[in-house]
């Protein structure tokens, strides 16, 4: 299985630090938290070596799909780390579905956005393909569930558009209420990558794995059995080089690998 790192915990005077960490793990960069010099620079020491996955969790503390601005305009904020990107033989490129949260929206007000949302996500979609961007579309945390996009319509989302490819994150999922194993089942293939960490399914804590309340041996058992080429992107909120490739590890271990 293929393991990346994301750079979430590595923030302020810590990044340099991602340099640091095995050759054997990618490196996922939050594009929008800081500039793309800073990002070229460090870049530059992580991929010195034998480092070869790379990909980019696309800026949101903006836009996001269901933002009442322009089409070109959110597809311009988006399209900016392009460049990067291939730069750095970028093999993902993370957007979220929307903005997320549990607003009060009626059923029609909901409705009205989520179709919003899937039309800009398959524009998009043609965008990043005319641009060679291994576009993935990450699912958001609503804790109980009621946010635009339930399971049913995550997975409609894909099954619609047989082109395009999902990004499952586990800490978003268990908020959510999403059954993860009918997930892999069900879009097997188009489950491009996973963003991996753990919490009680209250907040969005990212926690390390075992952490929480998640079922990682059957997540993992999931992951052999329906999506083994699947990017594994650690996404922690605070950790250490070496508790990395721990859970690395602990993850291996469980899927009987």
């Amino acid at each position: 299985m293929k393991y990346t790192v994301s750079s979430l915990s590595f923030t302020c005077l810590t990044g340099s630090q991602m340099a640091l960490l095995p050759e054997h793990f990618g490196i996922e960069i939050f594009y929008g938290w800081a500039s793309e010099r800073y990002w070229t620079e460090l870049l530059k020491r992580c991929y010195r070596g034998k480092r070869k996955s790379f990909s980019i969790h696309s800026p949101f503390d903006f836009y996001h799909m269901d933002s009442d601005i322009s089409d070109d305009q959110l597809f311009d904020y988006l399209s900016e780390p392009f460049d990067l990107y291939h730069r750095f033989s970028g093999t993902h490129y993370v957007v979220h579905t929307d903005s997320g949260g549990c607003r009060k929206l009626n059923e029609r007000e909901k409705e009205r956005l989520r179709a919003r949302c899937m039309e800009r996500i398959n524009r998009f979609s043609e965008i990043c393909e005319s641009n060679g961007i291994g576009l993935v579309i990450e699912n958001v945390p609503c804790p109980g569930g009621s946010g635009l996009f339930s399971q049913k319509d995550f997975t409609r989302l894909f099954q619609e558009n047989s082109g395009l490819h999902a990004l499952y994150d586990t800490g978003h999922g268990n908020m959510s209420g999403y059954d993860v194993r009918m997930l892999q089942a069900e879009l097997k293939g188009q489950l491009a990558g996973y963003h991996l960490h753990d919490n009680f399914g209250d907040s969005d804590s990212h926690l390390r794995i075992g952490k929480g309340n998640m079922e990682w041996r059957a997540f993992m058992k999931g992951v052999k059995a329906d999506t083994p080429e699947a990017s594994m992107v650690l996404e922690y909120n605070e950790a250490s080089v070496s508790d990395y490739e721990e859970d690395r590890k602990i993850l291996e271990s469980l899927a009987g690998e």
